[in-house]
């Protein structure tokens, strides 16, 4: 920062201090921005390298793409970072900073509410059918005109084959709403 300071100071005896101020800020979010993307890409062929997603799919048996959400959160967390740093060059960091903290507070709330939303009903319904054991894989069901055979049942879903070879993925909470015919 030595060398970002001299250059600032370099441009204050030229230009007024305000001047310098919004351009060093150009400059830090310029450079921070570059920064942010060549980090994210980097951490996700890292990422990748250590195949990350294969490691939490046969671990925990979920399936979702680790690598792309970590980058993205690495990227997301140096933009943060990089507009705090540019704010606090004009001075504006205290009254904005709570009004950015406190919109990113409320976007993660939200964007976990609707994550959730659907997830937590069908883990619900799934420990109760999983519990109760009202179906098991081998079993026939018929439900809305549908006749199929049970081939999986976890948390999330059930997974059942139809007479046609199709396979039908059905999320658990829909599946405790129905009208079941369960043959053994």
């Amino acid at each position: 920062m030595t060398l970002f300071n001299a250059m600032v100071g370099a441009l204050n005896s030229v230009m007024s201090p305000t001047v310098v101020n919004y351009i060093a800020a150009l400059v830090i979010l310029f450079t921070g921005f570059i920064t942010a993307r060549l980090v994210g890409v980097l951490s996700k062929r890292l990422l990748r390298e250590v195949n990350l997603n294969q490691i939490i799919t046969k671990s925990i048996g979920l399936r979702l793409s680790a690598e792309e959400i970590l980058s993205s959160l690495i990227i997301y967390f140096i933009y943060f970072i990089t507009v705090v740093m540019a704010l606090n060059q004009i001075g504006a960091t205290s009254k904005l900073l709570h009004g950015v903290t406190l919109t990113i507070i409320i976007i993660v709330c939200i964007s976990i509410f609707i994550a959730l939303k659907d997830f937590v009903p069908n883990i619900i319904a799934g420990v109760y059918l999983l519990h109760l054991a009202h179906y098991k894989p081998g079993d026939q069901i018929e439900f809305d005109n549908v006749k199929a055979k049970v081939i999986e049942v976890d948390l999330l879903e059930t997974r059942l084959q139809t007479p046609d070879k199709d396979f039908l993925v059905v999320p658990n909470s829909t599946m405790l709403k129905k009208v079941l015919r369960v043959r053994r």
